[in-house]
């Protein structure tokens, strides 16, 4: 038997070896190097404390779209099963009873901004937002709603679904605050001014998970 061509393959298969143990190495280093969500604060498992008392209308709101937390998010969904971005702010708003104030139907994330521009409800300054006003990011690529200090609940995308996040940021740029005139207290206060934004009232932990890459528009 000619043993030539099995002494001459074997260097190849063992640099082969090495070769797929080199790739293998610097993919565990370059991930170990990419910071998470948690370690950025991206992302929250807690649901954090805001300043509108238990019988007012933002608070009916928020807890709608609390109870949607963890659900899917699908393109062009309005629940309840699954949302995308703005199909999420439309039922927190439409099960709150509360639709004609932001307009009285279903629109998209820029459908949103321009009925609130073009109404005089609109602030590019995230610390006039109060709790359960409409957040804008990408300019007019995603919507959700702001819960308080720096954060928000929103249908981010379909690996990430409906999650706490924070307000600042969405995987895309803040854009502007849709004011909703509704109110928050027990005695009424439908009129949204621009305050100070109101601080949480435990600060949530946050929660490992997937990067925040292409929020969909919604």
């Amino acid at each position: 038997m000619d043993f030539a061509h099995i002494a001459l393959r074997r260097p190849a298969l063992g640099g082969l070896s090495r070769r797929l143990l080199l790739v293998m190495t610097l993919s565990a280093t370059l991930t170990g190097l990419v910071p998470s969500p948690a370690q950025a604060g991206w992302l929250s498992s807690t649901w954090p404390g805001y300043d509108a008392t238990p019988n007012s209308e933002a608070a009916r709101v928020l807890e709608i779209a609390h109870r949607q937390l963890g659900k899917r998010f699908q393109m062009g969904a309005i629940g309840p099963n699954a949302f995308d971005c703005s199909g999420l702010v439309w039922f927190a708003f439409k099960t709150a009873g509360l639709a004609d104030r932001m307009g009285g139907k279903r629109r998209g994330a820029t459908g949103y901004l321009n009925w609130f521009r073009a109404n005089g409800r609109i602030s590019t300054n995230l610390a006039d937002a109060r709790p359960g006003d409409i957040l804008i990011w990408g300019g007019g690529h995603h919507s959700g709603l702001f819960i308080s200090g720096k954060w928000a609940i929103s249908a981010l995308n379909p690996r990430l679904d409906i999650r706490i996040h924070r307000a600042d940021r969405a995987g895309l740029p803040f854009t502007a605050v849709l004011l909703v005139p509704m109110s928050r207290t027990d005695q009424g206060d439908p009129t949204p001014t621009a305050t100070a934004s109101p601080s949480p009232t435990a600060p949530p932990a946050a929660s490992p998970s997937a990067t925040p890459s292409a929020v969909p528009s919604g």
